[in-house]
């Protein structure tokens, strides 16, 4: 994954990161025919600077499962992710 923060300095930083990658999967079919999937995805986030070495993010995220047409049926898999968490700078 890929980061860019828009506002790195700013106690509220918007975000956005893209990446892709592999996956091991049991989804099977009809959805996807193999185990082995290709992952692209992407997302938006905000940062709040919590304390100085403290934040909370919340992120929306798209992620695209498909095996690339390695085999049939390669109808590929959507999902849409929302998260929020704490993250700890050292």
């Amino acid at each position: 994954m890929l980061r860019y923060r828009l506002m790195p300095d700013s106690q509220w930083t918007p975000f956005l990161d893209a990446g892709a990658g592999f996956t091991a999967t049991d989804i099977g079919h009809p959805d996807l025919s193999t185990i082995f999937e290709f992952n692209l995805q992407g997302g938006v986030g905000l940062e709040w600077r919590w304390r100085q070495n403290t934040a909370v993010v919340f992120q929306a995220r798209y992620m695209h499962l498909s095996n690339a047409g390695i085999d049939s049926p390669n109808h590929g898999v959507n999902s849409l992710l929302f998260s929020g968490g704490l993250t700890w700078f050292f």
